[in-house]
């Protein structure tokens, strides 16, 4: 996985409530984070998070953990 990357794309318009990026050549995995629905981020709003990556070098099995642990993460956050 010599180069592989991984990208975080930020949808802050606040209508936007799924984002579904590319993996261009190069990229492994793209995390995309939604703005909050229900005010603001000081306030504990929930924003949808997506993760779209190569299946050639990520499996899902990996991925729904990487997700699960990213959200216990930013639960303990607030």
């Amino acid at each position: 996985m010599t180069g592989a990357n991984f990208v975080i794309t930020l949808h802050t318009d606040a209508d936007v409530v799924l984002a579904v990026p590319f993996i261009l050549p190069g990229t492994v995995c793209a995390l995309a984070v939604t703005s909050p629905q229900d005010g603001s981020p000081q306030d504990g709003s929930p924003a949808n998070i997506g993760l779209a990556y190569d299946h050639r070098l990520i499996n899902g099995r990996d991925a729904t953990l990487f997700l699960h642990a990213l959200k216990k993460a930013v639960e303990q956050l607030g």
